[in-house]
């Protein structure tokens, strides 16, 4: 189950629709050309019980804003007080999709929707942390 939440529903369901013998011969990866990523990295130390609903907050919210603005999270990993995701592009959640990935790429388009992206994330731990525990992203 922990597989299926780090793999987008187009790349299982793709790698299902696929007999065993398929399976194991065909590639399962995809070469993407162009892409957007973001890394962000959130210190916070979790402490009390308040302290892990607060994380599960920013992370819920950090989600939202994500899927708001049209990106894909591709990956949250933590590690002690570090907090890491990292966000991708669009173009990054439909590996299979040779019409998406054929598609001339808007990178300035993405960059600038990156850069919204990044400024709304530190809105958004500045705002859920104001007045309590110290977080930086």
């Amino acid at each position: 189950d922990l597989l299926h939440t780090l793999i987008p529903p187009n790349v299982l369901s793709h790698l299902e629709s696929l007999d065993n013998v398929t399976r194991s011969k065909k590639q399962k990866a995809q070469m993407i050309p162009h892409c957007t990523v973001m890394f962000c990295m959130l210190e916070f130390e979790i402490r009390t019980v308040q302290d892990f609903h607060l994380i599960n907050t920013i992370f819920r919210a950090c989600d939202e804003a994500v899927e708001s603005s049209g990106m894909f999270k591709y990956q949250h990993v933590s590690s002690g007080n570090l907090h890491n995701f990292v966000v991708t592009c669009p173009r990054v959640s439909k590996p299979f999709d040779l019409e998406v990935q054929n598609q001339d790429y808007p990178s300035a388009i993405y960059y600038n929707d990156m850069l919204r992206l990044g400024f709304e994330l530190q809105r958004v731990v500045a705002n859920l942390t104001a007045g309590t525990t110290q977080a930086r992203l």
